[in-house]
């Protein structure tokens, strides 16, 4: 395992990257990073992975905040010629299905573990991301942002239990949460299921949200080959609660990108 940060200031950790493609890259989620993914990792043997800290989060830098577009162009310069399986979670699989509408020529297929559709008219106002952004709106300030953010997800309890340094650095993300979320147009969504001719694998846990429910379910039935994994008894977390599994979740999008591409020939 090697790390680097690359010119434009992105933390980077790489392991067995000399082995041959798919790369699988793994994208995380808003006010989370690279490092969520360690324990899944450990169990994807002697692939090619990729994983880093989006801009505004953890060790990459971000002079200023930047939005859906820019993260898009991080993640495909960082997979450059290769090919690549992209697995993100949750906002991390907007990025990833994003970036596959722009540029499936690179990538061979998408996992998503409950991307959020929040331009859908079903999607609930009343969701830690919508709550944030009103924070920030109403004057509270990105801190506030951030804090609102965790509070909605995790409850006011565990929020306080974490360290000062954890929640500081959560705080001090809102920058980044408010932009990328903000970075959204309900009347121009970044993708469409129906568009996406890869393979698509949707995730969801059994104890989340159920707009998240509905989401993952949504987009696996909309992509023309688009499949749902299930995760029994994880929630929203589940790549920090079940990273098992969470590994046999990327492992099954590898294997349908190969499958796609074999079929192809």
């Amino acid at each position: 395992m090697t790390s680097h940060t690359t010119g434009i200031g992105l933390s980077v950790t790489t392991s067995h990257a000399d082995q041959p493609d798919p790369l699988i890259v793994l994208v995380h989620g808003a006010l989370d990073r690279a490092g969520s993914f360690a324990r899944s990792v450990r169990h994807l043997g002697g692939l090619p992975v990729l994983r880093y800290d989006r801009r505004g989060y953890g060790r990459s830098s971000c002079d200023d905040p930047v939005g859906l577009q820019d993260h898009v162009g991080d993640l495909l310069a960082l997979i450059g010629d290769r090919i690549a399986v992209v697995v993100g979670h949750s906002f991390g699989g907007v990025i990833g299905l994003s970036a596959a509408r722009w540029s499936p020529s690179r990538i061979m297929a998408v996992g998503a573990f409950e991307a959020p559709m929040m331009w859908r008219p079903w999607w609930p106002t009343a969701t830690p991301g919508n709550s944030a952004v009103a924070a920030a709106r109403q004057g509270a300030g990105s801190a506030a942002a951030g804090e609102t953010f965790m509070i909605s997800l995790i409850g006011e309890e565990r929020w306080l239990a974490l360290p000062g340094k954890v929640r500081a650095a959560r705080r001090d993300e809102g920058v980044a949460l408010v932009a990328e979320l903000s970075s959204i147009d309900p009347n121009d969504p970044p993708y469409d299921p129906a568009g996406l001719r890869l393979p698509i694998l949707a995730g969801h846990g059994t104890l989340s949200k159920p707009y998240l429910i509905r989401a993952a379910r949504t987009l696996a039935d909309e992509a023309p080959l688009g499949e749902c994994m299930v995760f029994e008894d994880a929630d929203h977390g589940a790549h920090l609660s079940h990273p098992r599994q969470f590994a046999q979740f990327v492992l099954r999008a590898r294997e349908m990108g190969l499958a796609h591409a074999r079929s192809s020939i």
